[in-house]
């Protein structure tokens, strides 16, 4: 492909400092990150060589905030670091970009970070610390790009598994200069240059490489160079020396060690009129024909020699170039990985020997390499000779690499240029009061000064709603003021009525600056929300009030639980608060049940109790069920349970005051006693498990595990005892829909028409054409109670019909069974947020957010 024939690419390249005067950018780099090395302007540029060798790729400075204003618009935050990014950030576990930027990037999905250093090689521990910041940051890895002269890092990409986009550039072979200077393919070689080998800057393989040469004897016929003898690298100890020769050889090479020590600078011998290399800040490649013309070896000395990574500088370019048979000493696979890359390059493998690339010591690969030399040195006529007669091969060589036009790196360009694939139309814009400057992150849940002392969590109505994550976009409080187009959402996450305590008792229910912020931008919503619990009529009511008071405009509030009341609520205030009522507890607990149990099979000849009633916390209303059923002379026929019976202990009568009247509790007594005896009780097929038994953290079971196929699979009733009972609230929690989905029997003791409400919205069979569910509509708290334990006492008089039809009506429990699923499947919750955002209820997803892979 020429040039002319290459499609223009335009990239926007975004910079965040300007000099205003001239109105250029200034390179980006960073301010706070690291700390400044000497020398470190000369490291930082605005404009990159690659794209100055690509005619075809034009890039636009654009300023920092062009990527807001302008969102169907792709952008680079561009770092261009000569060096490599390894020393002064990653190494430190730190980007090479300021804080702001990495909270800008975050904030908008089309702003990529492109770290470029096409001219070194960063290493692998540059992706390891990368993927980690990444991590840490919460960046996406996809708008996360390291390009860099290494040309393994699609091996460390797939070995180490990166998330994070990475690119080998292969631009060196354009900075070789050659200065118009016509360089000619010339047989007769002036004498004592058969070898040419340039050094520059002082490191150890050279050096060992050098005293090597001059033990055995060759460096007689080398044109060699050792041009920043005088830098401090060059002062060597013994310890340097050991990494290149074994003890035995660094010994006899001590008088060529000191040689080459003493030496400031070395020019080549067609160098010796050239005053370049004489700064000691010399940054200078000059082309200088006579040098490549009058050698048929070049001993390429490479940057890199030690470690696994593969830097492919201008410097193994030169022998292809300049007619001259390579001889390169590098890093292991060196030139395995050179062939890789442009398998058209002729070696000359039919009369060199490159196996020392195979070997992985770094001191027998030297060895190996200088072996090589000797051998070739030996048979100089021969390889004359060779020379002579194949110089169409070195030609060759040449025009492959002039034809190059570096159309890898056009390409990667291309694909940059490409990236115009637009997200959905909106995320969800989470605002958090406690921000990480470090982590770009918030420390601690929304309001966590203003609740002391309570367990929330940051991203509460993410996870358990099965919100997509790469829809969240995170800001700080004071970022507001940046976006005015964009909505925002200040989740507040509570247990039920720590609100409500807060307004009784004079106090904000949120910090004042929320407060302010909610009354000054019209795009801030507050949401008060927890998803699994609920929120009585006096909370919302006490929070319509104080909105009104305070002139707050209550459509930009939210009020999210699981009362299923809420609309009602709305209704009786004619208050223009937002409600939602979330359903993902009871949907979902089909989900979680099935994950744990697997497959459930209709079992028609059970081995457990004829009942199973599962109870946790004490209420007034278990325990008095638990009495009831004694007394009754059922409890045998119940796999029952109490697991936290030891906070019951010593508790006062006045506990039962909704439940029971006095003289309930006289005819009681004995069984009330025996039950506020049990420090714990756990089901049959609990028995083995230590769910249960801290007493010091009750909160933190993993209710996920507890579930036992055996436990549902051999009652025929499931009896729940739901959360409220002796109050007005409807809470339908997660325990109303197990008998369901494990096809038993539902029998609930809930507060007034808990069961008709779930009527109103599940299409579940109850089986009342066989059991009374009457009681659920008994507004009388004892006399609810009393009714639902003459229904339990009626079935159990009549066990053998129950069994019976359990055995014959298989159908109406998997159907049950299978209703539960369908539940269990929808997103009304994710939908909800989907709904914040304006994005569709059936978001792909995947489609929208899969990233192209770099070329």
């Amino acid at each position: 492909m020429s040039n002319q024939s290459k499609k223009e690419i335009v990239l926007n390249l975004v910079y965040d400092d300007w000099d205003l005067e001239k109105n250029i950018p200034k390179p980006n780099r960073p301010k706070t990150n690291i700390t400044p090395q000497p020398g470190a302007d000369r490291r930082w540029l605005t404009e990159m060589n690659m794209i100055s060798v690509l005619p075809s790729v034009k890039t636009v400075p654009r300023k920092l905030e062009d990527v807001i204003k302008y969102p169907d618009e792709v952008f680079f935050y561009y770092v261009w670091c000569r060096e490599s990014f390894f020393r002064d950030s990653f190494a430190h576990d730190k980007m090479p970009v300021d804080n702001e930027v990495i909270r800008m990037f975050n904030q908008n999905s089309n702003l990529y970070l492109l770290l470029m250093n096409e001219c070194e090689f960063e290493p692998k521990d540059s992706l390891v610390s990368l993927e980690k910041l990444v991590q840490t940051l919460k960046l996406d890895p996809t708008r996360t790009i390291l390009v860099s002269n290494n040309e393994k890092l699609e091996d460390y990409k797939a070995d180490l598994s990166i998330s994070a986009q990475v690119y080998t550039t292969r631009t060196m072979l354009n900075a070789i200069e050659d200065e118009d200077k016509v360089l000619n393919f010339k047989s007769d070689k002036d004498p004592g240059s058969f070898f040419l080998c340039h050094n520059r800057s002082p490191r150890i393989h050279r050096y060992g490489l050098l005293c090597l040469l001059k033990n055995y004897d060759l460096l007689g016929d080398i044109n060699w160079s050792l041009i920043n003898g005088w830098d401090n690298n060059a002062d060597f100890v013994e310890e340097d020396y050991l990494r290149v020769l074994n003890p035995q050889k660094y010994h006899e090479v001590s008088q060529e060690i000191e040689f080459f020590r003493s030496i400031t600078i070395q020019k080549s011998k067609y160098e010796i009129d050239r005053n370049e290399f004489d700064k000691r800040d010399n940054q200078s490649i000059f082309f200088e024909p006579n040098t490549y013309e009058n050698s048929y070896f070049n001993i390429v000395t490479e940057s890199n020699f030690y470690n696994e990574d593969v830097h492919i500088s201008e410097k193994s370019f030169k022998p292809f170039l300049y007619f001259q048979f390579p001889l390169i000493l590098a890093s292991y696979r060196h030139g395995y990985y050179f062939r890789k890359a442009y398998p058209d390059i002729d070696f000359f493998d039919d009369v060199i020997n490159h196996d020392y690339d195979n070997i992985v010591n770094d001191r027998e690969r030297l060895a190996a390499f200088v072996k090589e030399i000797k051998r070739i040195n030996g048979k100089k006529d021969f390889f004359i000779e060779f020379y002579k007669k194949n110089k169409e091969r070195f030609i060759n060589n040449r025009e492959v690499l002039e034809n190059l036009n570096n159309i890898h790196d056009y390409r990667f360009f291309g694909y940059l240029d490409s990236l115009g694939v637009k997200p959905p139309t909106g995320n969800l814009n989470l605002i958090y009061d406690n921000w990480n400057e470090k982590l770009q992150f918030p420390d601690n849940p929304n309001c966590r000064e203003v609740y002391t002392g309570f367990l929330m969590n940051i991203d509460s109505p993410l996870g358990p709603l099965h919100f997509p994550g790469v829809l969240v976009r995170r800001y700080p409080l004071e970022d507001i003021a940046n976006y005015p187009d964009r909505r925002f959402f200040y989740f507040i996450i509570l247990t039920p009525n720590r609100i409500l305590s807060n307004l009784r008792e004079g106090l904000l229910p949120m910090p004042a600056e929320v407060i302010d912020t909610v009354l000054k931008f019209p795009n801030f919503n507050i949401i008060m929300m927890n998803e699994h619990e609920y929120e009585n009529f006096e909370t919302v009511k006490a929070i319509h009030e104080w909105a009104v008071e305070l002139n707050i405009n209550q459509k930009q509030l939210w009020i999210a639980n699981n009362n299923i009341q809420l609309n009602d609520y709305k209704k009786r205030l004619k208050s223009d608060i937002n409600f939602h009522v979330t359903s993902i507890l009871r949907d979902q607990i089909a989900l979680i049940m099935r994950k744990q149990m697997g497959t459930l099979d209709f079992k028609t000849d059970k081995e457990g109790a004829f009942f199973l009633c599962q109870n946790r916390r004490p209420r007034p209303h278990r325990y008095a069920l638990l009495s009831l059923l004694k007394k009754n002379n059922i409890i045998d026929n119940v796999d029952w349970s109490l697991v936290n019976g030891w906070n019951a202990k010593n508790i006062h009568i006045v506990f039962y005051c909704n439940v029971l009247n006095d003289a309930d509790v006289v005819e009681l007594q004995e069984e009330i006693d025996y039950f506020q005896n049990i420090e714990q009780k756990k089901n049959k097929y609990e028995e083995q498990f230590t769910w249960f038994d801290s007493r010091e953290d009750t909160d933190s079971i993993n209710w996920g595990e507890t579930y036992i196929k055996e436990t549902f699979e051999n009652s025929y009733f499931n009896i729940t005892t739901e959360t409220e009972f002796d109050s007005d609230v409807l809470h339908i929690s997660e325990k109303s829909f197990k008998a369901f989905y494990v096809m038993q029997f539902p029998l609930i003791l809930a507060s007034p028409y808990h069961i008709t409400e779930i009527k109103n919205h599940y299409d579940f069979d109850w089986f009342d054409d066989i059991i009374d569910h009457s009681y659920d509509t008994v507004l009388n708290h004892r006399d609810r109670l009393f009714q639902f334990v003459k229904e339990v006492k009626r079935i159990n008089d009549n066990k053998e019909f129950f069994i019976e039809f359990y055995k014959n009506n298989k159908k109406r429990f998997t159907d049950n069974y299978k209703k539960s699923l369908k539940w269990a499947n929808n997103h009304r919750d994710r939908d909800f947020l989907l709904g914040l955002c304006d994005l569709p209820r059936k978001i792909n997803i995947k489609e929208n957010y899969t990233k192209k892979k770099l070329i």
